[in-house]
């Protein structure tokens, strides 16, 4: 996440990062903030190719069609990695999908809850007549 290549690729989203991060915590704290949150990521550890394909639940893998990050094919591969994994790309979005396309991120997480919600239950060994619907906050 280096700030440079993103003021190169995509200057709306720097520009949205500074407006974002820069009045509360002072001047460039954008620039700051990404190579920290890159090193936490580095530190995690990497799940490997056999325990991706052990994953049970039903699994959406959702990916901007403009992340500078996660490309579409990558993610494409992470979805058919999974054993029942489905791929939601969200258009005109970029790493921050869901607060770019809200309203198309909530339907199609809601029909992705319904359409699992059956086998995740079995899956998970949990109460069959739960609820029937997401709670979102409104």
């Amino acid at each position: 996440m280096d700030p440079l290549r993103i003021e190169r690729a995509d200057p709306a989203w720097a520009a949205d990062l500074a407006q974002r991060h820069d009045p509360t915590q002072g001047p460039g704290a954008w620039r700051r903030l990404l190579p920290a949150i890159a090193a936490d990521v580095a530190s995690q550890p990497l799940l490997t190719p056999r325990e991706i394909r052990s994953i049970d639940p039903p699994t959406l893998v959702v990916v901007g069609d403009g992340d500078p990050f996660v490309p579409v094919d990558q993610a494409w591969r992470l979805s058919r990695s999974v054993l029942d994994g489905r791929l939601l790309v969200l258009p005109d979005a970029r790493h921050e999908a869901f607060a770019e396309q809200p309203a198309i991120a909530t339907e199609a997480l809601r029909t992705f809850y319904r359409s699992t919600q059956t086998i995740a239950r079995q899956r998970a060994g949990t109460d069959p007549d739960g609820p029937t619907e997401p709670e979102v906050p409104r």
